[in-house]
């Protein structure tokens, strides 16, 4: 008895202590928030958050009672950190970042407009404070600015005997411009040059340069990534736009835009200045090409990279000498029927989550606007960008490179502040993919493209106003919280009665009452609010209940090609990799079940060794293996006297090439699995057919594979599961490109929840995952299933 009451207790004191951070009483130190991304290292650090670590510590001092709480988040997946702490309702106070519009739209954030004295708004470039406009009012302090231009190789040039494109005068330079080089917007005098003479220097760049016959260096190189602004000035360059003014409309496929593709696309088709992969290329890959490999004469990059690609002093104390870089200069993009060069600025800056309490929504800006003011942007000039306020004075005045990059940046423009537009350039980059692979033609691409976008801009949210039926899918929401609040009371009746049972059996709940706590908690709930966000239109700071739209997200996606291409991918790859693998695995286990066991052990661990290494370690060294210019694959084809391919950038291949690393991946588990299996099946069986005259091929045949048909059956099961859920290949080697080539279900699922943010639609694309695998396992069962076993 007093074991029972102690084990209850026990249970109770467990659930109080899992209740009680969210019980927790206001501190009386205030704690702010911060997260930030890495920057600049100091000196011999190797730390990049140094900087930002020694203002909190000078603002902590000079404020006491406040407390800066920093995270460090990290480039690669810093923004899925934020959009996925955010709509747990755990995200930061501050943040740096771009305008964030989804944010704003969602009430998320706080305008800095009463903050904003007269002195700061004269000390702000218009250009900063118009980047985080939205709406009539601002919504963030504004930081840094940064800006893509093109970066040439000098020695490239020199090599082949061009001369790069002429600085040309266009006005006398003022006191102004002397003293800060972003004042050059305002007095021009940059580099211009056409797209004409653009297209014949890069056909100089491009050659042969080990005599194989087959051209190695490219004169332009670029890539097609979504997020990114690499390719647009030369979308821009002859008038086109993505969006109308009013962001309404789509005006990407009217004649300006696609004459703008069409340039871009005739370099690799026409003019063959660029690889025939750029159209699936990731930035790494032409990184490479460009600063290490040095096989690209002229790319586009952001300021970031001067310092990158410069030999200074401290390149020099880490053992670097010249002969490890080249000369560059930087240059605008070439003009087009606009007349003037264009290039997409980014201005970056630390924004305000909302503060319900007013003390500490001031003393959130009171250190923002720390962060962000003139005398502490002055530390900039070690990051390679541009201030935003002109008290910061000039950060370069003997630097030539960001001399010329601040006249580049008087034409900066910055992308549609249209609270999609995440999606919206997923979907033009994608048929900007096909286009440039040859796989469309520019008009076609951009026709594609409008269909998708047109449907993003009359979505009011997230769901089409027409699917949103709220007064009958409303009330049948509630019936089924009440119906679920229903059964948590029966549980907890149920509880309650124990007192009622007999001692065993309330020791026995007693007992497994903590694991089921957790069991409910950590499993069973997010199953249920996955379920439930299936059928409703959530949006990030709106009812926690979300909003009940019924069928409409079923009915989104029945309407929506990328679902249908990435459920057809994942069936593709899951029909080649299953039976494939367990074959593998059958035979293979069918080969090292005869020998001793000193042997049996060997192969045992050597085949499931491999899967001790990481997915992303593995496909890192496949994406290597796939290189078209320098992986293995295509060495050993030149090497026959074959055509390389390209295995990651063909629209053809690139899904083929992911199950070729997927079926070269040992199965090391359903190995186990199989030698298991067989030791269990009695050598009497073999023995008598032995003496029957069977011989080896005909026993294994007729004896051992049917006895290992539940085994089978099991695998089947378990490893179509895992293919139906494959991800982390898809997202290292292709990220669901090029265009949608290589898009599965559970990289699609991913990118609309935490890329879009339309968690009701991603769990829409969950449940029918769920549907898919299950009736699939149902198949097998009914297939493979026998009554006995061995």
């Amino acid at each position: 008895m007093k074991d029972s009451k102690l084990l209850h207790t026990c249970s109770i004191l467990l659930l109080f202590l899992l209740l009680l951070p969210g019980c927790r009483s206001g501190d009386e130190v205030m704690t702010i928030r911060l997260w930030e991304f890495p920057r600049w290292r100091e000196g011999d650090e190797l730390d990049r958050f140094v900087w930002i670590k020694r203002q909190t510590s000078e603002f902590e001092a000079a404020h006491p009672g406040v407390k800066i709480e920093l995270t460090e988040l990290t480039w690669d997946r810093g923004q899925d950190k934020i959009r996925i702490a955010t709509v747990a309702g755990l995200g930061p106070d501050i943040v740096s970042g771009s305008l964030p519009v989804e944010y704003i739209e969602a009430g998320l954030v706080e305008p800095i407009d009463d903050y904003l004295t007269p002195e700061d708004r004269k000390d702000y470039y218009p250009a900063a404070l118009k980047a985080y406009t939205y709406k009539g009012r601002h919504w963030g302090w504004p930081w840094l600015l940064t800006g893509q231009m093109l970066f040439l190789n000098l020695d490239i040039f020199k090599e082949r005997g061009v001369e790069p494109p002429c600085e040309q005068e266009s006005g006398v330079r003022s006191q102004e411009s002397e003293e800060n080089p972003q004042s050059a917007i305002r007095n021009p005098q940059s580099t211009h040059w056409t797209y004409e003479e653009f297209v014949a220097k890069m056909k100089a760049m491009t050659f042969d340069s080990d005599q194989d016959k087959r051209i190695d260096t490219f004169g332009f190189g670029f890539t097609v990534t979504p997020g990114t602004t690499d390719i647009w000035p030369f979308l821009y360059m002859d008038g086109g736009q993505a969006l109308s003014d009013d962001l309404s409309q789509y005006t990407f496929e009217e004649p300006p835009g696609v004459s703008g593709l069409n340039r871009l696309r005739d370099l690799v088709h026409t003019y063959r200045v660029s690889s025939p992969e750029s159209g699936g290329l990731k930035t790494t890959d032409l990184w490479q090409a460009f600063a290490k490999q040095r096989r690209i004469a002229c790319a586009p990059w952001g300021i970031w990279a001067i310092p990158a690609l410069r030999f200074d002093e401290a390149k020099k104390a880490k053992g670097l000498t010249e002969d490890d870089f080249f000369d560059f200069t930087v240059v605008p993009y070439p003009t087009g029927k606009s007349g003037q060069p264009l290039t997409f600025i980014g201005v970056s800056g630390f924004i305000v989550f909302k503060q319900p309490d007013p003390a500490r929504r001031d003393m959130c800006m009171t250190l923002a606007k720390f962060l962000t003011s003139g005398q502490n942007q002055k530390a900039l000039s070690a990051y390679g960008v541009f201030p935003t306020r002109a008290s910061a004075g000039n950060l370069y005045p003997d630097d030539p490179y960001m001399t010329k990059a601040a006249k580049i940046l008087q034409n900066g423009i910055t992308v549609p502040a249209h609270p999609d537009w995440a999606k919206i350039d997923e979907t033009i980059q994608r048929q900007i993919q096909l286009a440039v692979l040859g796989e469309k033609s520019g008009a076609a691409a951009l026709a594609d493209a409008g269909a998708e976008v047109r449907t993003v801009l009359s979505q009011c949210l997230k769901i089409t106003a027409g699917l949103r039926q709220t007064g009958l899918w409303e009330r049948a929401g509630n019936y089924l919280y009440l119906f679920l609040f229903l059964a948590g009371a029966f549980i907890l009746w149920i509880g309650l009665k124990m007192r009622d049972i007999n001692e065993s059996a309330r020791f026995a709940y007693s007992a497994i009452s903590p694991a089921v706590l957790i069991f409910a908690v950590f499993l069973a709930f997010p199953v249920c609010r996955a379920f439930l966000l299936a059928f409703q239109e959530y949006e990030i700071g709106g009812p926690i209940l979300g909003n009940w739209v019924g069928i409409g997200n079923f009915q989104s996606l029945a309407k929506n090609e990328v679902f249908w291409k990435s459920l057809k991918n994942t069936l593709i790859y899951t029909a080649f990799t299953v039976p494939i693998n367990v074959l593998i695995a059958l035979i293979l286990a069918s080969l090292i079940h005869p020998l001793s066991n000193r042997m049996r052990t060997f192969f045992r661990a050597a085949y499931y060794l491999p899967h001790v290494t990481s997915v992303v370690v593995i496909s890192m060294v496949w994406r290597w293996l796939f290189d078209y210019n320098y992986g293995l694959l295509n060495q050993v084809l030149t090497g026959l006297g074959l055509e390389g391919l390209h295995w990651l950038t063909d629209v053809h291949l690139a899904l083929g090439s992911i199950i070729g690393s997927s079926l070269l991946y040992t199965p090391g588990g359903p190995i186990i699995i199989y030698l298991a299996a067989l030791a269990a099946i009695p050598s009497s069986l073999h023995e008598a057919a032995r003496i029957d005259g069977a011989g080896a091929i005909r026993r294994w045949w007729n004896i051992t594979i049917p006895l290992l048909r539940p085994t089978t059956l099991f695998l089947l099961v378990t490893t179509s599961i895992a293919s139906f859920q494959v991800f982390a290949q898809v997202l290292i080697l292709t990220d669901g490109g090029p265009g949608y080539a290589t898009s599965v279900l559970v990289h699609r699922i991913y990118t609309t929840a935490f890329r879009d943010f339309d968690f009701g639609l991603a769990s829409a694309m969950a449940l029918i995952l769920f549907v898919v695998i299950m009736s699939i396992s149902i198949v097998q069962f009914k297939v493979f299933r026998k009554e006995w076993e061995y």
